[in-house]
C-alpha cells in the first residue's frame, strides 16, 4: 500500500507509524491473536521512505549470531531495492522473569519456571 499526497506523489517524511493509535491497535491485533491461536508470530511493521507501509512476517533464527546476520540480509535487501526504512515496529512474543522470581540459577526466562508471557513492541 503506497499513500500518496497531492499530485500522486510518494508521501515523504510527513506520517509516521510510530503513534499512539497505530501502537495500540497492533498491541490490541498481537493479543487477539495470542488468545485464539495460543501463539504470535513474529512481525515487522515498517514504513519506507517512500510512504510505502510494508509488513513482513518473520522466520527468525535461534543465536545471536543467525539474528544479526538475518536482519542485515533483510536490511540489505530492503536498501538493495532502492528504499530505506523511516521507521520500523517489531511484535514478538516473548517471555520474561519478574523480580521477585529471579533466583541465583542462571536459566533462560523461556525455561524459568516462573516465566511469564509477554508481548514486545
Amino acid at each position: 500500500m503506497v499513500e500518496r499526497g497531492p499530485r500522486n506523489e510518494p508521501l515523504r517524511n510527513s506520517e509516521t507509524i510510530l503513534t499512539e493509535d497505530f501502537v495500540k491497535q497492533i498491541l490490541q491485533d498481537a493479543l487477539e491473536h495470542l488468545r485464539q491461536f495460543g501463539g504470535l508470530p513474529t512481525t515487522l511493521f515498517v514504513l519506507l521512505d517512500n510512504g510505502e507501509h510494508v509488513l513482513f512476517p518473520l522466520s527468525v533464527p535461534e543465536t545471536h549470531e543467525e539474528k544479526c546476520a538475518y536482519f542485515g540480509l533483510l536490511g540489505f535487501s530492503i536498501r538493495d531495492s532502492g528504499k530505506q526504512i523511516q521507521e520500523a515496529i517489531l511484535v514478538a512474543e516473548s517471555w520474561y522473569v519478574g523480580k521477585p522470581e529471579i533466583d541465583t540459577q542462571e536459566v533462560a526466562p523461556s525455561q524459568h519456571p516462573n516465566r511469564k508471557e509477554a508481548i514486545t513492541l
